[in-house]
């Protein structure tokens, strides 16, 4: 939003006075530190009142993005995904804050991830664990929607997101293994993905582990 409104007025007394909202909601929601979301009503109502396309704000508010030469903020989605038995939710959540990220240190350890592809959520549940405990943050490159290599990924089926190993079949198809052993692997044929959707490949946990 703070992109926008030099844009349309430049300022944002201007921008609550077009929009039909107050200045001290603008100022929730397009201040350096926002207490409040922009919130799906609000941004139908910016794309319509400023001709944008329907979903323009979305992408422009979940893109990661260079703030400068030394530094990237990646959008945290307000999304949690299952490495149990599958989160009810979305990818396409709404963003929660952005977190700083060394340019240096992505470039350096994910070579071929685009920045503008890149995202962070919250695991949820243990069947990844050592590997991935409950509540990690995972940074996913949601370019990788395709498994060619195997890794960990974000699996929607449904409503319904996972964080799995996926492993592929010398016979075809694929194995989806959680790293905690307590849970059986299950074999995935090609016929089956067809009900599944890959959202991104997991690049590393960004949580910081207790000693």
């Amino acid at each position: 939003l703070q992109k926008i409104i030099p844009m349309h007025g430049g300022t944002k007394a201007a921008i609550a006075e077009k929009l039909g909202i107050t200045r001290q909601y603008m100022q929730s929601v397009a201040s350096d530190k926002p207490t409040k979301k922009i919130g799906d009503k609000l941004a139908r109502k910016i794309e319509q009142t400023f001709g944008y396309e329907h979903g323009y704000l979305d992408e422009l508010v979940q893109s990661a993005t260079e703030v400068s030469d030394k530094f990237i903020e990646v959008p945290l989605l307000d999304v949690r995904a299952s490495m149990g038995p599958g989160a009810l939710q979305l990818f396409d959540d709404e963003v929660v804050q952005l977190i700083r990220l060394s340019k240096d240190w992505v470039l350096q350890n994910f070579r071929g991830a685009s920045i503008s592809s890149l995202a962070i959520i919250t695991a949820k549940g243990d069947s990844m664990s050592p590997t991935y405990e409950d509540g990690a943050v995972l940074l996913v490159n949601t370019a990788k929607q395709v498994i060619d290599i195997d890794g960990v990924y974000v699996i929607a089926r449904g409503d319904e997101l996972f964080v799995k190993r996926m492993l592929r079949r010398v016979s075809g198809g694929y194995t989806m293994v959680s790293d905690n052993h307590a849970y059986p692997p299950q074999t995935v044929m090609d016929t089956d993905l067809e009900s599944l959707k890959v959202l991104g490949k997991v690049l590393v946990a960004l949580t910081p582990k207790r000693l």
